[in-house]
Parts: structure tokens; sequence; C-alpha cells
């Protein structure tokens, strides 16, 4: 049998054995086995996979099962965006420029706020001075006619509802003496639930005690160098666009 795979005779041991061909139809000795998994092996590598084809098991010449080795991933390393000095210096004039761009815009934002506000307010006025009018002739009206809302000190109409309710309110002096004196009495009538004390750290006082004073109370001390850098706005054109 010619071709590229030849179904040798059966071997003393009673194993199928398979024979390879090489170009010019010659049989080579050197003997493949059949795997169980469908291949053809030589050793313990499979050359070529195995298909039945009218009963018999043929290889597949030119398809190599074997896996190629994948190269591996090359590290991409960026180059530094700046490389010297005068990078550093041209750096700090774009950032000049855009601050006094964003300034010269918040400043823009800040008139137009103020201008659509003074509009906002024209415009409300007549309706906000109407409505306070309104409010001090039905309160008026209402305040006359008090005896008609009956025990509910209310009455209800088809737009709205009038009337009154019971309400309490307490007003604090705002001079200092006046409310430490208000503290004081409501320390000595044991009242403190009616005194509110907002206690807060302040860290710049507590800077000047020192690392370990502050490490003792249970705060941290730390120190490191912190970058910071400081441009030349009067050096510097505006633009409205820096960079960009």
């Amino acid at each position: 049998m010619h071709g590229p795979c030849a179904r040798a005779p059966v071997p003393a041991g009673g194993e199928d054995g398979i024979y390879r061909h090489d170009a010019g139809g010659q049989r080579r000795n050197r003997r493949r086995a059949a795997g169980p998994a469908g291949y053809l092996y030589d050793g313990h590598k499979a050359i070529y996979p195995l298909r039945r084809r009218g009963g018999k098991l043929r290889a597949q010449h030119g398809r190599r099962t074997e896996r190629s080795q994948t190269t591996a991933r090359k590290r991409i390393t960026e180059t530094p965006a700046i490389k010297n000095w005068e990078e550093v210096d041209a750096a700090l004039r774009e950032i000049a420029e855009a601050e006094l761009a964003l300034g010269d815009i918040e400043a823009e934002l800040n008139r137009q706020i103020i201008g659509a506000k003074k509009v906002a307010e024209q415009e409300s006025k007549p309706y906000a001075d109407r409505i306070s009018k309104l409010e001090r002739d039905v309160k008026e009206f209402v305040t006359d006619h008090r005896d008609e809302l009956g025990k509910a000190k209310s009455r209800s109409l088809n737009f709205g509802e009038v009337g009154f309710r019971l309400s309490t309110t307490i007003s604090v002096p705002k001079a200092k003496e006046k409310v430490a004196e208000i503290v004081r009495r409501l320390k000595a009538r044991q009242m403190t639930d009616c005194i509110i004390v907002k206690e807060k750290i302040s860290k710049d006082a507590l800077r000047k005690y020192g690392e370990d004073t502050v490490n003792a109370v249970g705060a941290t001390w730390k120190q490191k160098d912190t970058f910071g850098y400081e441009v030349f706005k009067d050096k510097v054109e505006r633009t409205s666009s820096p960079g960009l």
C-alpha cells in the first residue's frame, strides 16, 4: 500500500502498527504506534491526528498537534514627560497661564451670576410685594373676624385654609455676657441638657506642644517633605486656552 501512511502487518505481539513513508514512497523502518486517543505517536509526542475511514485509522498529514510556544509580552516603559529643568519651567508657565484663564472664566461667571440675580430680583419683586400685601390683608381680616372661626380656630375655603395655631418660640439674647449668665443659671439648676457644647481639637494649638506631647495625648505627629510649587503669574500673558 502506498500513500502518506501505510498499515503494517500485525507484529508478533499482536499490536497494530503504522509505518510512515517518505516523499519517494519508501517505507521508513521507524515504527509509529497508534495511540488510544486517535493520534499517531512517536514515543511520547503526538505527531499527526488519526481519523477513521472505512473502519481504518488514517493519519492526517500536515496538521501538527503540538502547541507553539507563546512569546512573553514585552513590558513597555513610559518615557518621562519632563526630561530637564527647562521643561519644568515651561510646565510652570503653562500652569500660570491656565490659572489666569480659569480666573478670568470664574470672574465672568460671577458677573453673569450677579447680573442674573439682579434680573431675577427685578422680575420677582412685584410678585413678592403682592404676596406680602395679601398676607397682611388676610391676616387683618381673619383677626377681626376671629370669633367666626369657632372652636376649631380655622376655616377652610375653596383655595386654602386660614386660622390660628398655638405655637411656642424662645428667644435668646445675642450678647455674650447675657448668654453666659443664662448658661450659669442653667448649670445651677442642673439643666445641663439645655446646654450644647461643641468640642473640637485645635491642631494649630496642639502643634506648639511638640511631638512627644502630641503622641502622648493620642494624636499622631507626622513630618514629611510635601511637594509644592509657586507660579509667577505676573510674568506670563493671559490666554484663553493655554496648552490646548
